[in-house]
C-alpha cells in the first residue's frame, strides 16, 4: 500500500499543535540561555522553569513521541497544519545531531533539562567522536528523554532497491581504502543523494564517525577524501552534467565540518596529488554564505577551538575586505540561529554596541609576526554572547 501523500497525511489536533509549539519555543529559549549564561544566572532559572512546566506531569498527560525531520517536527507521524518558526529551528538543531526521534517523558526537573540542553549545544562532530548523542545521553543516565539517532547507512539501505548491505559495503570499502562498486539501483540512489547537500553531509559524517585510528584526524580526512573521490567518479561516469552541481553540494557539506576536519582537508592541498586537486575543486565552490555559516556555527559552539576556527577562516579567505564582509554575514547568521542572542535578550551586549561605532558581533584580530604566513588570527567569541 503506498504511503499517504503530504496532503493526505493526518495533522495534529489544535491541542497537540499548541503543546508542540509551546515545547519548541520553551526548548529554544532554554537552549539559548544555558549557552549564554553561567549556572545560577536568573535567566537560566526562568527559561528552564518554562520547559519544566511545559513538560510537567500536570501539563503533559503522558510521554510524547516526536519525530524529527530536517525542518519540521511531527507527533506519531502527524504534522502540524501550518508551519512554525520555533518548531523548524528546533527541528534543525535536533537533526544536526542526527536525532531521528525524541520521546519526552513528563516530570523532567531543571537540572535534567539543563544537562540535555548543554549536550545539545555541543558540536555534532564532538558528540559523534564520543559515540553519538544517544550514547552520551545514556551514560548520563538521563531518564526524562529517550533519544533515537539516525543510522544514515540504514536510511540508505531502506531507500535503496538494491542489495540491503550495499551502503554498508560502500562505507566499509571507503574506510579500508578500496574502490567501492555499485549496482545500477545503488548508482541511481547515489545520484539522488548527492543532489541534496544535507543528505550528502550526513553520509560524509557517517564515514567520519566510523573512521578508525583512535580518532586521528588524518585517518578521518583520508576516509572522507576517498568518499568524495568515489562519488565524483560515479557522477562523472554516469551523469557528467551533474558534476558542477555535485561539487557545489560537496562544498556546502564540507562547510558543515568542524574547524579541525576542514583544516585537515585544506592541508591536503599542499601535497600536490590527486587528493589536493579534489580538495581545491571543492573549496573553490564554497560560497560566501557557506563560509559565513561555518564561522557562525563554530563561533557559537563553546567546544570549537577559537584559534583553529580563525586559522580555518583565514586559510579559506585571504582578502581582508572579503573577511570583513563574511564576518558581517556570520553576524547575521548568529542572530538568526536557534542559539543566537539579540541585543534585547542580552543587555550587556546592547550596552557594548551602544558604545561602539560598528554593529559587528564578530571581530577578527590579526597580528603580523614576520611574514604573512606567520600571521595568527583570533576570534573574540565573547562578542557573540553576554
Amino acid at each position: 500500500m503506498p504511503e499517504p501523500t503530504a496532503a493526505a497525511r493526518p495533522t495534529l489536533t489544535p491541542d497537540e499543535w499548541h503543546r508542540l509549539t509551546e515545547f519548541a519555543r520553551a526548548c529554544k529559549a532554554a537552549a539559548r540561555a544555558v549557552m549564554l549564561y553561567p549556572a545560577g544566572h536568573p535567566a537560566i532559572g526562568a527559561t528552564l522553569g518554562r520547559i519544566v512546566h511545559v513538560t510537567s506531569r500536570d501539563t503533559l498527560p503522558g510521554p510524547i513521541g516526536i519525530t524529527v525531520l530536517p525542518g519540521d517536527l511531527m507527533i506519531d507521524d502527524r504534522a502540524a497544519a501550518r508551519a512554525d518558526l520555533a518548531v523548524a529551528e528546533l527541528a534543525a538543531l535536533l537533526h544536526s545531531h542526527l536525532i531521528g526521534r525524541l520521546t519526552v517523558h513528563p516530570g523532567g526537573d531543571l537540572e535534567a533539562w539543563r544537562a540535555f540542553l548543554l549536550l545539545l549545544g555541543r558540536a555534532p562532530e564532538s558528540l559523534r567522536a564520543d559515540g553519538g548523542i544517544s550514547r552520551v545521553w545514556t551514560t548520563m543516565a538521563g531518564r526524562h528523554l529517550e533519544i533515537e539517532e539516525i543510522d544514515y547507512a540504514s536510511v540508505l539501505r531502506e531507500r535503496s532497491s538494491g542489495d540491503v548491505a550495499a551502503w554498508d559495503k560502500v562505507i566499509a570499502s571507503c574506510l579500508q581504502g578500496s574502490t567501492f562498486e555499485l549496482d545500477d539501483a545503488a548508482v541511481a540512489e547515489l545520484l539522488g543523494l548527492v543532489g541534496d547537500a544535507d543528505r550528502l553531509h550526513d553520509l560524509l559524517a557517517t564515514v567520519e564517525a566510523r573512521a578508525e585510528g583512535g580518532g586521528a584526524m588524518s585517518v578521518k580526512t583520508a576516509a572522507v577524501l576517498r568518499m568524495l573521490r568515489g562519488i565524483l567518479d560515479v557522477v562523472s561516469k554516469n551523469a557528467p552534467e551533474q558534476v558542477e552541481p555535485v561539487l557545489r553540494n560537496m562544498a556546502s557539506a564540507v562547510g558543515q565540518f568542524s574547524p579541525d576536519m576542514l583544516l585537515g582537508l585544506l592541508d591536503r592541498r599542499r601535497q600536490g596529488d590527486e587528493g589536493a586537486q579534489l580538495v581545491q575543486s571543492v573549496v573553490t565552490h564554497m560560497t560566501e554564505g557557506t563560509i559565513a555559516k561555518f564561522v557562525a556555527r563554530n563561533a557559537l559552539n563553546e567546544e570549537s577551538a577559537t584559534d583553529r576556527l580563525a586559522q580555518a577562516f583565514q586559510t579559506l579567505v585571504r582578502d581582508a575586505d572579503q573577511q570583513q564582509r563574511l564576518l558581517a554575514l556570520a553576524r547575521d547568521d548568529v542572530a538568526a540561529s536557534p542559539l543566537g542572542s539579540t541585543a534585547a535578550s542580552c543587555p550587556a551586549r546592547a550596552r557594548r554596541q551602544s558604545r561602539s561605532k560598528s554593529p559587528a558581533t564578530i571581530h577578527l584580530n590579526v597580528s603580523a609576526r614576520g611574514s604573512a604566513r606567520s600571521r595568527r588570527a583570533r576570534f573574540e567569541r565573547s562578542t557573540l554572547r553576554c
